[in-house]
């Protein structure tokens, strides 16, 4: 029983466990890689007439080769912020965080409409939002922007929707960063996902030079003083809480859950398996006290016969004592009366007595008769 529960058990948490790490190797893994540099020209009446773009690219990693049999989940409504930091001291520069805006959505500007005989906008509040979303299917990748340079401009502006609705148009104030180098901390995060990664902007030359690397280990140690000693403090203490409790709900109270139900089904289904081995113990038991019953009935009468064979085989063999003499004493009778004479005859009553010319002379037992004065019959 011990063992069967155990079985159960260990199957139960088997599942579990198996369970559990598809579902973990079928969410969603983003990655980030820095991305090719775009410069763009635009045309008379735009806010510059050329520009350099930074991006980074966002990739949904395929499943490892071993679990390519199954897919993995795409990314739903990916979006995030960005942060600039001081080089030095790795504190926040600008007003707030800045949304990410992917490079192929939508442009945050009115559809200009135009007929033979008027003009005017359209306003899609899907396009003037300013947040950026988009679905990342497994094996895809997707730029989203960092920041950007105008013709000849020295500073650099961080890049998002709001670039588009700000004053002066695409130079938005917050996230004017000027000539120099700073830290960049992009975060995304999706439906089951969240990626986060730390550049280094340059943008202490000419446009050429500007450009994003990877950030060194000595970089993190700034964005944690940053993150430890700057006004971002409470907010990254609320954001581990919240990943803590987020990690906790979707990864480990499932699985404990699961666990503990298993466990649970299997000392239920172990007990009641352990109770009908109970019963059908005691059922044997009772049925084999009946059958005891019933043998020890059948020995005393076994006993009983026993005792009566005892008895008639004592009687038979009185009987053939009896024989035996009545044998002998018929064959001395026999001897003497041939002896005297030859035409004697011999024969049997019904009370079992050997008689002489009609005369009994020997009983049942082989015992000789005798008359009234003590003399054998066959004397006279």
């Amino acid at each position: 029983m011990f063992e069967v529960a155990i079985g159960i058990i260990g199957g139960a948490i088997v599942a579990i466990v198996i369970t559990v790490t598809v579902e973990m190797q079928r969410r969603p893994r983003l990655r980030m890689r820095i991305g090719d540099a775009a410069t763009v020209t635009y045309g008379e009446g735009s806010p510059a007439s050329m520009a350099k773009y930074l991006h980074v690219d966002l990739v949904n990693e395929e499943l490892p080769w071993p679990f390519r049999w199954m897919c993995r989940n795409a990314a739903l409504q990916c979006h995030g912020r960005i942060t600039f930091h001081y080089f030095d001291d790795g504190a926040m520069c600008g007003a707030a965080d800045m949304p990410i805006r992917f490079s192929r959505s939508p442009e945050a500007i009115p559809l200009q409409i135009r007929g033979s005989n008027f003009s005017g906008v359209l306003v899609d509040p899907d396009r003037l939002t300013p947040d950026s979303r988009i679905d990342l299917y497994p094996g895809e990748c997707t730029p989203f922007d960092i920041a950007v340079r105008f013709d000849s401009d020295a500073e650099c502006y961080g890049w998002s929707n709001l670039n588009y609705l700000c004053s002066p148009p695409w130079r938005h104030p917050d996230w004017k960063l000027e000539p120099g180098r700073y830290l960049v901390e992009a975060t995304i995060k999706s439906s089951g996902a969240m990626c986060r990664m730390r550049f280094r902007l340059f943008n202490d030359g000419s446009t050429n030079s500007f450009r994003l690397e990877e950030a060194l280990p000595a970089d993190q140690i700034r964005f944690n003083q940053a993150d430890l000693f700057g006004k971002r403090h409470s907010e990254v203490q609320v954001r581990s809480r919240s990943r803590f409790y987020r990690t906790l709900r979707d990864a480990w109270l499932p699985g404990v859950v699961c666990t503990l139900l298993g466990v649970g089904l299997g000392w239920w289904i172990s007990f009641k398996d352990t109770q009908t081995q109970i019963r059908s113990l005691h059922e044997t038991g009772q049925s084999l006290s009946n059958q005891n019953e019933m043998l020890r009935d059948q020995n005393t009468m076994l006993q009983g016969q026993t005792a009566m064979l005892h008895d008639q085989n004592g009687t038979l063999l009185s009987h053939s004592a009896a024989l035996t003499r009545q044998a002998d004493t018929l064959a001395s009778i026999l001897r003497t009366v041939a002896a005297a004479r030859h035409d004697a005859k011999l024969a049997l009553d019904r009370q079992g007595n050997i008689t002489f010319e009609g005369k009994p002379i020997l009983d049942s037992k082989g015992k000789l008769l005798t008359d009234d004065r003590g003399h054998a019959i066959t004397t006279d």
